[in-house]
């Protein structure tokens, strides 16, 4: 999955509340519920981490994808 922002559940773990969830974060909890993923990948914040060994946040990160 490859999307600009997450999740709100995501956005909430490493950020402390800072980022207020909206339509598109919620729409992509519902989604995070239904979809099966292997990664999700996304950037919006401007910062490289992982949350919870699934969720990818790249800012400065350049990564390979694979088939």
């Amino acid at each position: 999955m490859i999307t600009h922002c997450c999740p709100s559940s995501i956005q909430d773990i490493f950020s402390g509340g800072l980022y207020r969830r909206d339509a598109l974060t919620n729409f992509f909890d519902e989604i995070r519920k239904r979809c099966r993923f292997k990664y999700w990948l996304f950037g919006h914040y401007h910062k490289n981490m992982v949350v919870e060994n699934r969720f990818a946040m790249l800012y400065e990160q350049i990564i390979r994808l694979k088939k």
